[in-house]
């Protein structure tokens, strides 16, 4: 096995282009661990959460749990129409964060 290191790394926000594709990566906060990152594709209306989000049940053994619910406060507002979260089925439409966060609708 090799290591290999990260030669770029970003605080906030890193945003580049793949052909016609805009690839947003962006931290929203600390969630379930706290370098959480998403991947959201907002011209395809997607977002990939990984452990952000998780189906059925987030394993949030030493997460910040006041921080993750702003976190996914911030998610929200994003408003993407199809989310791929870290474990589960992918999830589309309106009623996604009564799903995942009702407290939140």
């Amino acid at each position: 096995m090799q290591l290999v290191y990260p030669d770029l790394v970003f605080a906030d926000r890193l945003e580049f282009e793949r052909g016609e594709r805009r690839i947003v990566l962006q931290w929203m906060g600390r969630g379930n661990t706290d370098g959480d990152v998403i991947v959201w594709l907002p011209e395809d209306d997607v977002q990939i959460t990984g452990d952000l989000l998780v189906a059925p049940i987030p394993f949030a053994v030493g997460s910040p749990m006041v921080d993750w619910i702003s976190t996914l406060g911030r998610l929200r507002k994003l408003g993407a129409g199809t989310i791929i979260p870290g474990h589960g089925a992918v999830q589309r439409g309106p009623a996604i964060w009564s799903k995942w966060c009702p407290s939140l609708s």
